[in-house]
């Protein structure tokens, strides 16, 4: 039985057509994806997540395919490169990368390649060595959960889509948050609050306007007091600092972050028992 527990490091293969795989990856990956400018911001997203291990692809994309496991490459006093035995040696890497962060900083990318059905024969082969190299993780090996901004709710990316591809990402967040609290603004009719006030009276447990559920149980009544706190909590935490403050972000996946949880309390305000639209 496969132990799924312990990471499959790179350098512990000792199977050339692993590494030619690897490199044919790490080849596309340096070649081509770094060099494409896009439009589309989950392109630019995919492209920036296999930069978390840049060293690592461009020594990967650099596999001498010509010596094998235990040899060494050396030059002769006529100038020629000969192979020596180096006992049990990687002559091809020796990074602590494993397999399974350097194919999870791949997977976006290989979805939107293969969604568009490639034409070209480096993303064909980019595609066949990366499922390839899925193949050598453990069969109940879970994939990764990815974040993609066209997943997010539509409010979001109507009014932060094009903050957000422009790399504006701090105000993407605050212009995330401040739709969440319009929207309960709109629901409610409550115009002469903001922030933590507004969210405390909207969905307050003895009178609330807005009701998760049927509240009628004590799991209910949990639920419903929990993100009436993480509502309060995002426009304290979140809105506020972010409205006034001069506030620096440039980590594309942390903003992504921000604005998933701003999606997941949208997507509760839509789910609501009460007030029905």
């Amino acid at each position: 039985m496969t132990d799924t527990t312990k990471p499959t490091a790179i350098s512990d293969f000792k199977d050339v057509e692993v590494f030619t795989a690897l490199k044919r990856i790490c080849q596309f990956i340096v070649d081509s994806a770094w060099n494409t400018s896009s439009s589309d911001p989950e392109y630019e997203f995919a492209t920036a997540k296999t930069k978390q291990y840049i060293q690592d692809v461009k020594m990967l994309a650099t596999v001498d395919e010509d010596v094998a496991w235990g040899q060494t490459k050396r030059k002769t006093k006529d100038g020629l490169w000969v192979n020596k035995d180096a006992g049990d040696l990687n002559p091809w890497y020796e990074g602590e990368l494993t397999l399974r962060e350097l194919l999870d900083s791949m997977e976006l990318l290989a979805e939107l390649i293969d969604s568009t059905t490639p034409q070209y024969m480096p993303e064909i082969e980019f595609l066949h060595y990366y499922n390839f190299l899925r193949g050598k993780l453990p069969s109940n090996y879970p994939k990764p959960a990815i974040i993609r901004f066209s997943d997010l709710h539509p409010k979001l990316q109507e009014h932060c889509g094009e903050r957000f591809r422009s790399g504006q990402y701090a105000d993407a967040i605050l212009a995330a948050y401040k739709v969440v609290l319009k929207e309960i603004k709109e629901i409610t009719g409550i115009h002469d609050l903001d922030g933590k006030q507004l969210v405390e009276k909207a969905l307050s447990l003895n009178a609330p306007l807005i009701k998760l559920n049927d509240l009628a149980t004590q799991s209910d009544k949990d639920e419903q007091l929990g993100f009436m706190m993480l509502f309060a909590g995002a426009a304290v935490g979140i809105r506020n600092p972010k409205a006034h403050d001069l506030v620096i972000q440039e980590d594309k996946f942390k903003t992504l972050r921000y604005l998933a949880f701003a999606s997941l309390l949208l997507e509760r305000l839509d789910e609501r028992t009460s007030p029905k639209p």
